[in-house]
C-alpha cells in the first residue's frame, strides 16, 4: 500500500475541514472540535426534552461528514404516529404535554420521509432499551392513545440512517467498526451552551410554533384550522354549478358585444 493510501485510511481532517467551512463546528488551537447549541426559531416541532439523547452531533456531523451511525443511535427506538388533521395534532400535543415523557410533535418537512407537509408525532423509548422493552413501551403507549383514537408503530433509529445504510435490522455489523472511530473522534469534541431553555422564552417559542401550525393547515387545505381561528385567512370562492344564481343575470358581455359588432359590420358592407 502506498503512502497516500495509508494516510487516507485514518485521516479525518478533510471531513473535519469541510464541516468547519460549512459552519457546523469551530476548531480551537488545540484542535478541540466545538459545537454551539443555538435556539431553533424555524423548527416546526414542539419537544418534550430528553436528557438522555444528544442528536446534534450524530445528525449534523457524524453522518453527513463521516458516514457513520453514532453508537447511541443503534439503541434508539421510537414510536411514530402521523396525525391526519391539525385537530388531531393538537390532541396529540396535549397528550404529550400532560405526560411529560420524551416526545415531540409538529410538521414534517423532510421530503425523503415520504410525508412532507404532513403532521408527525414521536415518542422516544428510554435509551438503552432492547426490542423487548421497546415493544412493551409501544403496547402501553397504544393503550393510552386509544382514548384519542390514535395508534403508533415502532421503529429503530432515524430515517436519515435508513436512507444511507438500508433497513435498520441490517445495521448491527456496523456497530463495532463505527464505535472505534466515534470513540477516537469524540475525545476532541465539546458542546457549548448546554443550558436549559428559559421558561418564558420557551413558552413564547411554543406559541409561535402553534401559530405556524395553523397557517400551515390553512395553506394545505385542512379545514380543522378554523377550530383555532376566528375567521378564515382567505375569502372562499363562490361556486356556480348547480347554484341558485340566475343565468340571465350573468349573461356573457363578450357574446353580446360580438353580436353587436357583427351587425355593425354587415351594415357597413350593405352601405358600400
Amino acid at each position: 500500500m502506498k503512502l497516500f493510501d495509508v494516510i487516507g485510511q485514518s485521516n479525518y481532517l478533510p471531513a473535519l475541514r469541510q464541516a468547519r467551512n460549512d459552519g457546523i463546528c469551530s476548531l480551537r488551537a488545540d484542535m478541540t472540535i466545538v459545537f454551539t447549541k443555538k435556539a431553533e426559531l424555524d423548527s416546526p416541532w414542539i419537544v418534550v426534552p430528553d436528557s438522555q439523547r444528544e442528536c446534534l452531533i450524530p445528525h449534523s456531523f457524524l453522518l453527513p461528514y463521516f458516514n457513520i451511525i453514532a453508537q447511541d443511535c443503534f439503541d434508539c427506538w421510537k414510536c411514530v404516529y402521523r396525525p391526519p388533521t391539525l385537530k388531531k395534532l393538537f390532541e396529540v400535543f396535549e397528550f404529550q404535554q400532560k405526560r411529560g415523557i420524551s416526545a415531540k410533535c409538529g410538521i414534517e418537512r423532510r421530503g425523503y420521509s415520504g410525508h412532507k407537509g404532513g403532521y408527525g408525532a414521536f415518542w422516544y423509548v428510554p435509551l438503552g432499551s432492547g426490542l423487548r422493552e421497546a415493544r412493551e413501551y409501544t403496547k402501553d403507549l397504544n393503550k393510552q392513545l386509544s382514548g384519542i383514537g390514535a395508534s403508533v408503530f415502532l421503529k429503530r433509529g432515524c430515517t436519515e440512517f435508513e436512507n444511507v445504510f438500508g433497513p435498520s435490522d441490517k445495521w448491527d455489523h456496523l456497530r463495532e467498526p463505527f464505535a472505534e472511530f466515534e470513540k477516537g473522534l469524540r475525545k476532541y469534541i465539546v458542546v457549548e451552551n448546554e443550558v436549559p431553555l428559559n421558561t418564558e422564552a420557551g413558552k413564547e417559542r411554543e406559541l409561535d410554533v402553534i401559530q405556524r401550525w395553523i397557517i400551515h393547515a390553512a395553506e394545505h387545505g385542512d379545514p380543522t384550522y378554523l377550530e383555532y381561528k376566528e375567521k378564515p385567512f382567505w375569502a372562499p370562492s363562490v361556486t356556480y354549478n348547480g347554484s341558485s344564481h340566475r343565468e340571465e343575470d350573468y349573461a356573457s358581455t363578450y357574446r353580446t358585444a360580438k353580436a353587436e359588432g357583427e351587425t355593425a359590420d354587415r351594415s357597413r358592407i350593405a352601405l358600400v
